[in-house]
């Protein structure tokens, strides 16, 4: 987009550039009432929150459409590249004399048998009910 210093988005008609600042400023006022969206601009909104008559807060924002579009351009249309056909000949097998594995002598390689884990580790099954233990322990002392 480009923003000239002559122009005018909706009620907002006063633009000025200085460098890498834009100024958009407006004569007129704005009525802002609680629960209401103002129209500032071309698109640019103000949401007023509905909260309490002593607190005003609002927020600019712009709604946006994302998808759903369709553009056509026509500039697209001289930049088309036209399909190749792609002819490839096609082989077909013949059969020929396959020669057969000859067998020589085999080594087997030693199988690693798997090591069991260590039977004094408790486990977790242990460990709860140690828990599980402590914890009627104390309950039955709190009571008493």
């Amino acid at each position: 987009m480009k923003i000239e210093s002559d122009d005018e988005f909706g009620d907002l008609d006063n633009v000025k550039i200085n460098g890498a600042t834009l100024t958009i400023t407006n004569e007129d006022t704005f009525t802002l009432t609680r629960d209401d969206e103002v129209e500032i601009g071309q698109g640019m909104f103000f949401k007023v929150a509905d909260t309490a008559a002593s607190d005003l807060r609002y927020y600019p924002f712009v709604e946006k459409t994302i998808g759903g579009e369709v553009v056509d351009d026509d500039e697209d249309d001289d930049n088309v590249t036209e399909p190749v056909d792609n002819d490839t000949e096609v082989e077909e097998p013949t059969e020929e004399p396959t020669e057969e594995p000859t067998e020589g002598p085999t080594t087997e390689e030693p199988t690693e048998e798997p090591t069991e884990a260590d039977s004094s580790t408790p486990g977790f099954g242990v460990v709860l009910g140690l828990v599980g233990l402590l914890a009627v322990v104390y309950l039955v002392r709190r009571n008493n």
